[in-house]
């Protein structure tokens, strides 16, 4: 009876480390630390065998206003181009030379 408890002990003492241990937030990514993608568009490039890649970014609003610049002026998204064999080699080239990380799960729109 007593190695019974014991055994229960354990048991129970196991499960609540391994429930506290795996209950973390490592996957997370703050937004400033994201490129929101919104748009892709695919086009031939002039050289043969490239791609023309062209994602549209979303530009996340701040909560402060920059009241010197124009309305006009005040653009939601930015614009990036790169030329690769393939689409994969050019996000792979747009993560690796920029200090943000796409986010492609908001994608609205692919262009071919």
């Amino acid at each position: 009876m007593k190695i019974r408890c014991i055994r229960l002990a354990l048991a129970v003492t196991l499960c609540a480390s391994l429930a506290a241990a795996l209950t973390a937030c490592w996957d997370n990514h703050e937004l400033d630390a994201l490129f929101i993608v919104t748009g892709i568009a695919l086009d031939k490039s002039d050289e043969p065998g490239l791609i023309d890649i062209t994602l549209q970014i979303s530009k996340t609003k701040s909560t402060s206003s920059d009241s010197t610049a124009p309305d006009d002026q005040k653009e939601s998204v930015i614009l990036m181009k790169t030329t690769h064999k393939t689409v994969m080699e050019g996000l792979m080239s747009f993560n690796r030379n920029s200090s943000r990380l796409l986010l492609l799960q908001h994608n609205q729109v692919l262009l071919i």
